[in-house]
């Protein structure tokens, strides 16, 4: 038995890779990169880079070449629709907390997945409630194997801050970016704190930008951002709740676009509580000073970051421990 592992986006790679590098070489088949990407990885056994066109009959000659079965891992909707040659060994993997939307999409409302796909692996259990509810295929928890690495670095406090935003995603209005709302304060709180900038790699040139414009230093790899800050402000991501399971404090940015009476789950509204919110720009300011001096959601953090990070720390072993005893 071998697996494929596909990664279309760098921050697909920064989950993935965690498993790849622990993997036995003989579970090892190809760790497919998108061309774009070439210099995003480096030193990584079995790396093959494919473009759209390529990767289909790429797949299908190794797969019918090969002894093994081979099953291919994808942490994306979009790439699982890729990678699917008509074979029934798709798994796919949730790249983040596990935010769900009651959207039409599939890869929103984590429903109606390729007829392929032999295997869902769930973040926690919100995530694997939802998969069973809308899907027949097995879903197991696995946690969250990006976060292994990082939560036993040691986090030198330095008094600086972060702030990043989500892209401006057109399917619901949760899903869209409140930076409009928060592009003016912005600079001003640059000049109250020591602030970087970061940013959802799909608007990641129009954020660095605008912090180069701003004379804010801009930082594209979050976990860089993650050993470097002491609080970090977002308006829509799992990063959001990563950097609040390294026991740091987080801001939560609201804006007028998110309706407060629509009920998603998790960032909205459930667990938007794990850090102090903001609904204006101009209280921006006061709830950084507030979060410094008090941590006033430190109790209610440790309770979330509990139920979505399952096995914290341990999510490798168990995600390969998942996929190579599973009885397909």
């Amino acid at each position: 038995m071998k697996f494929n592992f596909i990664a279309s986006d760098r921050h697909y790679i920064d989950h993935m890779l965690p498993i790849w590098e622990n993997l036995l070489p003989q579970y090892m088949g190809f760790f497919y990169i998108h061309e774009s990407l070439v210099n995003y990885v480096k030193n990584v056994k079995n790396v093959r880079m494919y473009n759209k066109n390529s990767l289909k009959s790429d797949l299908r000659f190794f797969y019918n070449m090969s002894s093994e079965k081979i099953y291919t891992i994808t942490a994306t909707y979009g790439d699982l629709e890729l990678a699917n040659i008509g074979e029934k060994n798709l798994i796919l993997m949730e790249h983040g907390a596990g935010q769900m939307y009651n959207a039409c999409h599939p890869a929103w409302m984590r429903s109606n997945y390729n007829s392929n796909t032999v295997l869902l692996l769930a973040t926690n259990e919100i995530l694997a409630k939802r998969f069973k509810e809308n899907n027949n295929i097995p879903v197991e928890i696995v946690g969250c194997p990006k976060l292994d690495a990082m939560i036993f670095d040691n986090c030198i406090k330095n008094d600086k801050i972060a702030i990043s935003f989500h892209y401006n995603c057109q399917i619901l209005p949760e899903t869209q970016t409140a930076f409009k709302y928060y592009k003016d304060i912005i600079p001003k709180v640059a000049k109250e704190f020591n602030l970087l900038g970061h940013g959802h790699p799909v608007h990641w040139n129009f954020m660095e930008k605008y912090y180069k414009d701003n004379k804010i230093k801009a930082i594209k790899n979050f976990e860089q951002i993650a050993k470097q800050v002491d609080i970090y402000i977002v308006d829509n991501s799992s990063t959001l709740f990563e950097f609040a399971a390294l026991d740091k404090p987080v801001i939560v940015l609201n804006c007028p676009a998110y309706r407060k009476d629509v009920e998603h789950g998790m960032r909205f509204w459930e667990f938007a509580d794990i850090g102090l919110q903001v609904n204006k720009s101009e209280e921006l300011i006061p709830t950084i000073y507030e979060t410094i001096n008090k941590d006033p959601q430190r109790e209610r953090r440790i309770e979330i970051v509990k139920e979505i990070y399952p096995y914290l720390g341990e999510s490798v072993n168990r995600f390969i421990d998942v996929i190579t005893n599973f009885d397909y």
